[in-house]
């Protein structure tokens, strides 16, 4: 699983907070100011808009939509071991 974000951005962190609750591994993607990596999100969802999480061969953006996805699809694995944040 991925996340696409920026760490300013209040989006973002609502869906690393909902992440960490929900003790989902994930890689963080940091798009910045890196022209490859926003073009990547582009190519995901056709917007240069972040947030971004591509689980599998899902790419979900807009923040409540990603929580919702999140919360129906891990919320039922709280507290599973061995599922944790990564970074």
């Amino acid at each position: 699983m991925k996340l696409y974000h920026l760490w300013a951005c209040p989006y973002c962190r609502r869906v690393r907070r909902k992440l960490k609750q929900l003790g989902v591994r994930h890689e963080r993607r940091w798009v910045g100011f890196h022209p490859r990596r926003w073009l990547e999100v582009e190519r995901l969802t056709g917007k240069a808009m972040v947030p971004v999480l591509v689980d599998g061969d899902k790419v979900i953006n807009e923040s409540e939509v990603i929580c919702d996805y999140l919360e129906k699809t891990y919320g039922k694995r709280r507290g599973t071991k061995g599922d944790r944040p990564v970074g």
